[in-house]
């Protein structure tokens, strides 16, 4: 029995003991006693000072670049250019200041990665390039090589002819004749009993013929009715392309010229393939020579500037169209091409020649 009441004695101690000495209980204790010991400290650590010499950059000068943006329409060709040119003059901020000198480290590594890159150079007897080339002129045979034997109507050329249109202009003026006689004699006046002869006696007749005729005054100036068609200049640019040909189309507009342009694939241009303006406007006189004139720059993501001018002579004018300054292949090129002058007729009167006015005269 004593030794029960030993055991129980000892148990009750350690479970004393266990309560007292809890590791997470003294943790939370001593948290609570720190952090009500640094309240002060940290209460006085808040004050209203600027933030700049906290935050690095912060409050910096920033350049608003969304007007580049232009509702989608903006072009950052002369943007970027000039942001290349700044940063790649900047020096190094110092002392160094990474943050400060991203924004052109990313700007020059965007414009001289293109020189890091390997170049290379495609040949046009690249096999890419001839396979290319075959598959284009046999495509049927490829389609049925591949179980594409679907039926299709070949593709063929058509030309339109627009035939000469011609106005007859009719002028009419009648003049009505009138017959006249003359008679010629001597009035012989008789009294009774009174015996007359005559030696000579003249009885005549005479009829005469004549007629008035009458001439249109007309004069004629250079000129055309609007869309009349003038003529084609075909350009050729890019001998190896699949449209190596480009053609221009002039007609007349009510202010000078109409202007359409379209690529070909065949030297006559009549196998458009990709049309590149349409109903360009170009003031001009009908008929007078013109200075090259920009007509449109139909490029995408690079200059592809055209011009046209004409020198007018005698009853034909002579035409140039020309690509200058371009950035797409860096080469200019012109080609000549040239239409008949059309005139207009103008109507300011009649001239007559009356021949019978003597005539009538006579008659009186």
């Amino acid at each position: 029995m004593r030794s029960a009441h030993l055991l129980l004695s000892a148990i009750l101690l350690s479970f004393s003991l266990l309560a007292v000495s809890d590791p997470m209980t003294d943790a939370f204790n001593s948290g609570g006693t720190l952090a009500n010991g640094q309240t002060s400290n940290i209460a006085g650590g808040i004050t209203t000072t600027g933030v700049q010499g906290v935050i690095p950059q912060y409050g910096a000068p920033t350049t608003s670049q969304s007007s580049l943006y232009a509702n989608g329409n903006g072009n950052l060709e002369g943007p970027g250019a000039t942001q290349v040119t700044t940063c790649s003059n900047a020096a190094p901020s110092n002392p160094p200041n990474p943050m400060a000198d991203q924004y052109c480290n990313a700007v020059s590594f965007l414009a001289n990665n293109p020189n890091n890159r390997p170049q290379f150079t495609i040949s046009p007897n690249d096999p890419l390039i001839t396979s290319y080339k075959a598959d284009l002129s046999n495509a049927p045979a490829v389609l049925a090589s591949n179980n594409m034997n679907g039926t299709s109507s070949a593709c063929v050329s058509v030309t339109t002819t627009i035939p000469p249109q011609y106005t007859n202009e009719l002028c009419t003026t009648a003049q009505g004749l009138t017959a006249t006689q003359c008679v010629l004699g001597r009035i012989v006046n008789i009294a009774d009993n009174t015996n007359y002869q005559c030696n000579d006696t003249i009885n005549a007749y005479q009829t005469y013929n004549c007629n008035t005729s009458g001439s249109a005054n007309i004069s004629t100036t250079p000129g055309c009715t609007v869309g009349q068609f003038l003529g084609t200049s075909i350009l050729e640019i890019c001998p190896n392309c699949i449209d190596p040909w480009v053609v221009l189309s002039v007609s007349c507009s009510a202010t000078g010229y109409t202007m359409s342009s379209w690529t070909s694939s065949t030297a006559d241009g009549n196998s458009p393939y990709q049309q590149l303006f349409t109903g360009v406007n170009v003031a001009g006189v009908i008929g007078q020579s013109l200075p090259a004139t920009f007509i449109a720059d139909p490029g995408s993501g690079c200059n592809f500037p055209l011009y046209y001018s004409q020198t007018c002579g005698g009853t034909t004018c002579s035409m140039v169209y020309s690509l200058q300054g371009s950035t797409c292949n860096g080469q200019d090129f012109s080609s000549t091409g040239s239409y008949l002058i059309p005139m207009t007729a103008a109507f300011f009167g009649m001239s007559w020649n009356d021949q019978c006015a003597s005539f009538e005269a006579q008659s009186q």
